[in-house]
């Protein structure tokens, strides 16, 4: 029953650290700087209440060792009562972080939050997070200590069971909460779940404790001072050896991510099942390490063995992975051809397919470690205890710096390949702490010759391979042979890489292998309307809010406008605007327009960091919405942070991702929306890049007079509107897709997206699939936009070419080529667009139109509607 309750235990600690990860990231940012911190202070906490735990354990157990087993339960009970106290105090932490936060101004003149605001962010998580984490990491050295009371020789087999057990319940923990409890119950829910499975454990212990018969007191021998002093330098050497055990560990652990959210994708469901098959093969590695260290009495070998197959199998499997092993056409067939209760799972076992070969061998031997050092320390009774928490402590405080480094020096300056170089030489200088843990021992000298032997022949032939050649691996995949690389760099938060088509000379901007940006023609359409839209109903706009960079396209397109006079860009990478020069036939250089100043920083936390009613207007093109972190930018919450910030009249839009979630999802972001914007439009700002479009207090309309007029004063304005196809009233105008009325309608039987319940994440895993809801796509609205346009006693303005244009892009919403994204493209429907409109109005706005035409492009047959009187004849 111990093993039972350990593993609940091991379910919560998960679910806490994986909750925990995303609610500080909508606090102090989404940012790897918050996950980094907030990953540090979790391990350190457990490592430091190991250790406290052991101290206590040592001169408590020998009175009555059932006291071990109620102070585990006392651990329990306060893990569950602190986490319930932090899950409920969550919702208050956001203004108290951002009263506190405050800009520096840096070299480049970039603005970064300061000193006092990041060690504010240290002191709140360590003060908020050590009350749970500290007893978190007690429960396994009073385990420990219970279960090791009157002989040391099995004590490798039961660290390691106890050790498998609550590994099993973590790897258990991290499949449930991202693809069960969170989907299902939402963040605050999950939490408390998390409380209830802390409280069952501790009232098991309890039990358990109050009907343990207590025998006799444990034997407890005497010891040498010479023994004391080689035990001393026993242990020492194996906490150095674990120190630096769990340095490499949690360095592969990022590296690993890295890669995979580059041959993959940035989703939580990445790092979810990363994380569950590294903690599957901690598992079964700690199984079998205690096994074997029962069986020959080998622990210093052993480990010295593990760590060397461990490291040298995550190079072999790196190297020879293959993008051919990702090829989804029959699993899209299998895909479509299973029921939609069913979809997800098969998808969650495509991504295992990828992830597991690459990731659970090593893993395993990454297991052996804890089990095996506490067998090599252990050698007097009374101290098992310390000495357990001690080697704990040593396996955290590297897992912490590893975690630290790898993210923060050795991926942005060495990239994964010196990187993982490094790490070779660590796990060397980690076999030689176990070789003079015990020096005169001959097999252990003979394992140490023959890892030092492997560990050098990986890296001299490691170090053949061409440079970066496992960060192209991992980006192959994304990219086609129409491209160059211009530039491939490795960053603190993401590689990029830049590439340029051959032929028409646009560039995309990569980052972890995902198409971020471009400068088509068709990609600055969308972005660049995110801006000049909002802006020319504007009489005399001053300040502009961009929240992610991106190539510059939105950024530049908003400097255009002549009254402008302030511009913030906001972005959490300083990697990414580093780059910008590259784009600069496109951005103009807009950076370096001193009317423009930047920010590193996360979009939610420097609205709440600013002034309100300050910004006329404020655009957002987010990253894919399933990568992780994005989600905050499209809550409840956020639009209303967002409405804060805008003057009396002044606009916020927002690209919808209509192609990349589920119908529901769009119609809970649309309801999110609405909810704070009620007058809100939806656009289309190119094909099916839709742009949410509200204003802060009075509805949206265009005066088509006025707008032609602000159009014409401005020389450079007119040229960049007139280049991405939206130079006149038709083009603008043709660009509305539905009014709220309709969107109201549409989205009445959902619920709006809230921070607590951000369920659109988890729509993709592998497969981009969706259909958009084809209700919500009605242009005979569009008067309600610009009523002036559809009066007749108003001739002067009428438009005679806008209802056929709205007729055409009617029939594209409507098409299914449109409304069925991804893997849906393959059931094989026809790409025939029925468009209401006669043949004459149709040639003469295609032929006219470049943006049409490539709109148009995706279908095969028109079909032309012509009404004649009471019929339709095609």
């Amino acid at each position: 029953m111990i093993y039972v309750f350990f593993l609940i235990s091991g379910i919560s600690a998960l679910v806490y650290q994986v909750i925990w990860v995303r609610l500080f990231g909508n606090i102090f940012g989404n940012t790897i700087y918050s996950a980094s911190l907030v990953t540090g202070v979790f391990m350190l906490g457990i490592g430091l209440g190991s250790f406290i735990a052991g101290y206590l354990s040592d001169h408590r157990y020998k009175k009555d060792p059932r006291l071990m087993l109620f102070y585990y339960a006392y651990a329990e009970v306060a893990i569950g009562v602190s986490a319930l106290f932090l899950a409920c105090l969550f919702p208050y932490l956001n203004s108290w972080v951002a009263y506190v936060s405050h800009y520096q101004v840096t070299g480049n003149g970039w603005h970064e939050l300061d000193l006092f605001s990041i060690a504010f962010r240290y002191l709140i998580a360590i003060a908020l997070l050590f009350p749970i984490t500290v007893p978190m990491g007690a429960t396994l050295t009073f385990l420990i200590r219970f279960l090791v009371q009157r002989e040391l020789s099995d004590i490798g087999w039961k660290t390691g069971l106890l050790y498998a057990t609550n590994t099993a319940g973590a790897a258990l923990g991290v499949g449930l909460v991202d693809f069960v409890l969170v989907t299902n119950f939402g963040l605050f829910a999950t939490q408390t779940i998390a409380v209830v499975l802390n409280l069952i454990a501790a009232l098991g212990a309890f039990y358990l404790a109050k009907n343990t018969t207590f025998i006799s007191s444990p034997v407890v021998e005497e010891i040498k001072d010479q023994a004391v002093t080689g035990s001393q330098w026993r242990l020492g050497t194996t906490c150095l050896a674990i120190f630096l055990s769990g340095f490499v560990g949690l360095a592969m652990e990022i590296i690993w991510y890295r890669f995979f959210i580059s041959v993959l994708d940035s989703t939580r469901a990445i790092f979810s099942l990363l994380l569950f098959v590294i903690l599957l093969g901690f598992w079964f590695g700690s199984l079998v390490a205690g096994f074997l260290e029962r069986r020959w009495k080998h622990a210093a070998e052993l480990y010295m063995v593990s760590q060397c197959l461990f490291l040298t199998l995550a190079l072999w499997q790196l190297f020879q992975f293959e993008h051919h092993q990702i090829t989804f056409v029959d699993y899209k067939q299998i895909f479509i051809g299973t029921p939609v209760w069913a979809q997800k799972w098969w998808e969650v076992f495509l991504l295992l397919k990828i992830i597991f070969p690459v990731v659970a061998l090593p893993a395993f031997f990454m297991g052996f470690a804890y089990p095996l050092a506490n067998s090599n320390a252990q050698s007097l009774l009374g101290k098992v205890g310390i000495r357990a928490g001690s080697i704990y402590l040593s396996n955290m405080s590297g897992a912490v710096l590893g975690a630290f480094g790898a993210g923060f020096f050795l991926l942005p300056y060495l990239g994964m390949q010196s990187s993982l170089t490094t790490l070779l030489v660590i796990t060397g200088i980690s076999v030689f702490m176990l070789f003079i843990s015990k020096p005169r021992k001959r097999s252990l000298a003979f394992a140490a010759f023959s890892c030092f032997i492997v560990l050098g022949l990986t890296g001299l032939l490691w170090n053949t391979l061409p440079s970066k050649f496992i960060l192209l691996k991992s980006l192959s995949g994304n990219y086609t042979n129409k491209e160059k690389d211009l530039v491939l760099s490795e960053g603190i938060s993401e590689s990029i890489a830049i590439r340029e088509d051959k032929k028409s000379g646009e560039r995309t901007l990569y980052t972890n292998g995902h198409n971020m940006s471009d400068t088509s023609k068709r990609g600055q359409r969308y972005m660049r309307a995110f801006a000049h839209i909002p802006l020319l109903q504007l009489e005399n706009p001053k300040s502009v809010l961009v929240i992610c960079f991106g190539v510059g396209n939105t950024l530049h397109a908003a400097s255009l406008h002549p009254s402008i006079e302030n511009l913030e860009i906001v972005d959490t990478s300083r990697h990414v605007l580093e780059h910008a020069s590259y784009f600069e036939k496109s951005n103009q250089g807009i950076l370096s327009d001193p009317r423009v100043s930047v920010f590193i920083n996360d979009g939610r936390l420097h609205l709440r960091m600013r002034d309100p009613e300050l910004y006329d207007l404020i655009t957002l093109e987010p990253p894919p919405i399933f990568f992780a972190g994005v989600s905050a930018l499209y809550t409840k919450e956020f639009y209303a942070l967002a409405k804060r910030g805008l003057k009396e009249g002044g606009f916020c839009t927002q690209w919808l991702p209509s192609s990349q979630v589920s119908g529901e999802s769009v119609k809970s972001i649309v309801h999110a929306f609405l909810d704070v914007f009620p007058n809100a439009l939806l656009l289309s700002g190119g094909y099916d890049h839709l742009i949410l479009m509200g204003r802060k207090g009075i509805a949206p309309r265009i005066d088509p007079k006025s707008l032609m007029e602000k159009i014409e004063s401005s020389s450079a304005l007119k040229a960049d509107l007139d280049r991405i196809g939206m130079g006149g009233l038709t083009e603008i105008l043709g660009s509305f897709v539905a009014s709220p009325e309709t969107m109201r309608r549409v989205v009445s039987s959902t619920l709006p997206v809230i921070d607590d319940y951000p369920s659109m994440e988890y729509d993709v895993l592998l497969f981009n699939e969706s259909v958009k809801p084809k209700e919500l796509f009605h242009v005979q609205d569009a008067n309600v936009w610009c009523p002036a346009c559809f009066k007749e006693e108003e001739a002067e303005y009428l438009l005679k070419d806008l209802i056929p244009y709205l007729a055409i892009m009617q029939g594209i919403y409507h098409s299914k080529v449109f409304l069925y994204s991804g893997i849906y493209h393959n059931k094989g429907f026809s790409r025939d667009v029925k468009i209401g409109t006669n043949k004459v109005a149709f040639e003469r706005l295609v032929n006219q139109n470049w943006y049409l035409q490539s709109v148009l492009g995706f279908f095969t047959n028109f079909y032309l509607l012509e009404n004649k009187g009471t019929q339709k004849k095609e």
